[in-house]
């Protein structure tokens, strides 16, 4: 069956082409990153060791001395020799492992200057002395184990010693790159992470921000969950403002939750909430952070008052659907709509939120779940995809939501313990930072969607796309079989080419993704160099001799095909 995508919200019916579609203004270019200093090349042999001397700053605290003495011991079971231990007051010594926040001269103070990131680092060998670290207590934290690690061959966490991978030579400047997407591990209602290991996994599954119930944690785990964070390049969204103090210069963090999922009465005073936390805290570069409910009863009033958006960076709300969408019962999908324009007028990021509990209890099929929620929000445009939630539900949940303590089941259990799901969390996080690489080239101008029915009213759109004949002139299902299909239209941001993202919306079977069955479905552009994307990653598409692409298509399958 050959059918024409439409911009029909409800049916499909032919669409003639409209020649005066507006396209998105190019984004601003970044800023060029900083040129730094070159060093003359100079190494240090680990074996050698015993000749340094190691400088601690002075404005380290009994807590952050911690890390001296864990280099202190690596070095000595390494290699044997016990090295002194000296604050940047005392007189120099002729070779120094120096802390580079440290008041010592270092050789590197310039390149140290143009930082950009208080998670920058160095790791070099320069003058006679071994360099380490940044401009702050948690970039030489970030050094000290990055050295101990693969300079010494020490896994601090498993406690194992290996050979080294790394030899100190010459000067090396480790600049933090921001994530392309954002991806949260949301956990308000788990238990403090109190073992470091739970935060390499976190990082180790592609998540770069974190959300905690702050005033679940002790003054020592909060201290300790921060650093731990920093090591890894976690972002951080508080939930409770005690213990501030303790990160005020702590640079992994996001800001803090002004209101989850506010109701109408809230949201005038809501506002001014964020802009009295914004004259208190933004000299420590942190932001209010709301996230709004996801029913539709609530969007259009939003809509209305959108300068409430003024006093947040993002545009962010939730809304869990299964895996079947298309058996929702309210206006999923324009929902989606409402907060893609607010984000795209307030030229902020969209976050949406995508299901990840109750993963066990309800026998969800992860290896979709995950893929389909992603890809339905990156359909209108989304920069941030946040799982809720990453953990299992706390014990003090227990007696106010029995249920949810029993029947949680996200990606780590209680224990910290990786589940099925978390591997499954893994792969679509791999895949969605891959394809972010194009993905992000280009700017959402709409979606549309195909063969749905009257009574399917979670995937009405209030405003599809009208352009559709400008990107396809024609597609027909696999074998004459009418499945449910999103198609969301995207233009180059220096408007040299148009992308389009197509996602299979039929509900998610049972079946493991790599076992869905591919059924061809045929596809003809208004364009060329077309190139499709699945799995994060180019794929070879074959073209018949009408011009019509052969694309697999599959329970769970999405896809994002650009072209000229």
């Amino acid at each position: 069956m050959l059918l024409s995508l439409t911009a029909c919200a409800v049916t499909p019916s032919s669409s003639g082409i409209e020649n005066n579609a507006t396209p998105p203004e190019a984004t601003a270019s970044p800023s060029p990153a900083p040129v730094f200093p070159t060093y003359p090349e100079e190494s240090a042999d680990i074996t050698d060791l015993s000749e340094y001397t190691i400088v601690y700053p002075s404005y380290y605290d009994e807590y952050r001395m911690g890390e001296v003495f864990l280099l202190k011991d690596t070095i000595k079971k390494v290699t044997g020799a016990e090295l002194d231990i000296i604050s940047d007051g005392e007189e120099e010594r002729e070779h120094e492992i120096i802390f580079a926040s440290s008041k010592r001269q270092n050789g590197v103070e310039e390149s140290i200057s143009m930082f950009q990131s208080g998670l920058d680092y160095v790791i070099g060998a320069l003058n006679g002395n071994i360099i380490l670290g940044g401009n702050n207590f948690y970039a030489d934290m970030r050094a000290v184990y990055d050295f101990v690690n693969n300079y010494l061959g020490y896994n601090d966490i498993d406690n194992i010693y290996s050979e080294p991978e790394s030899a100190v030579e010459g000067v090396n400047l480790h600049i933090y790159e921001k994530p392309l997407l954002t991806l949260m591990a949301s956990n308000y209602s788990v238990s403090p992470f109190t073992e470091q290991y739970t935060i390499r996994d976190m990082h180790d599954a592609h998540f770069n921000i974190t959300s905690i119930f702050a005033n679940w944690y002790s003054r020592e785990q909060l201290r300790d969950f921060i650093k731990w964070c920093a090591r890894y390049e976690i972002f951080v969204i508080l939930l409770g403002f005690n213990d501030i103090t303790l990160y005020t210069d702590c640079p992994i963090i996001w800001g803090h939750v002004i209101k989850d999922e506010p109701y109408v009465k809230d949201y005038i005073a809501l506002s001014q909430n964020c802009e009295e936390y914004t004259e208190k805290y933004s000299q420590y570069g942190w932001k209010p952070w709301v996230n709004y409910m996801g029913w539709p009863q609530y969007w259009p009033m939003l809509n209305e008052t959108e300068t409430l958006f003024d006093t947040v960076p993002v545009v962010s709300f939730d809304r869990y659907f299964e895996g079947k969408l298309l058996q929702e019962t309210d206006e999923l999908l324009m929902i989606f709509e409402y907060a893609r324009d607010i984000a795209e007028r307030k030229d902020q990021e969209l976050w949406s939120y995508i299901h990840s509990y109750e993963i066990k209890y309800k026998n969800l099929n992860t290896s979709k779940l995950f893929r389909y929620g992603a890809y339905v929000s990156l359909c209108f445009g989304a920069k941030g995809i946040l799982y809720f939630q990453y953990g299992d539900a706390s014990p003090n949940l227990e007696g106010m939501f029995n249920y949810l303590y029993h029947y949680m089941s996200c990606l780590i259990d209680p224990n910290g313990n990786k589940l099925e799901a978390w591997y499954d969390a893994k792969k679509t996080n791999e895949e969605l930072l891959k394809l972010a690489e194009v993905y992000l080239q280009y700017k959402n101008v709409g979606a549309a969607t195909l063969n749905i029915n009257d009574s399917n009213v979670s995937a009405y759109l209030e405003n599809p796309y009208p352009y559709t004949n400008e990107y396809i002139s024609e597609f027909s299902d696999p074998e004459g079989e009418a499945h449910s299909y999103l198609f969301s239209f995207f233009e180059k941001t220096d408007s040299s080419g148009k992308a389009l993202m197509l996602v299979n919306l039929d509900d998610l079977d049972d079946l493991p993704y790599e076992q869905s069955e591919a059924k061809c479905a045929k596809i003809k552009f208004n364009g060329e160099n077309v190139k499709f994307y699945r799995n994060g990653e180019l794929q070879d598409v074959n073209r018949d001799s009408d011009g019509y692409y052969l694309t697999e298509m599959g329970n769970g399958y999405c896809w994002f095909i650009t072209f000229e």
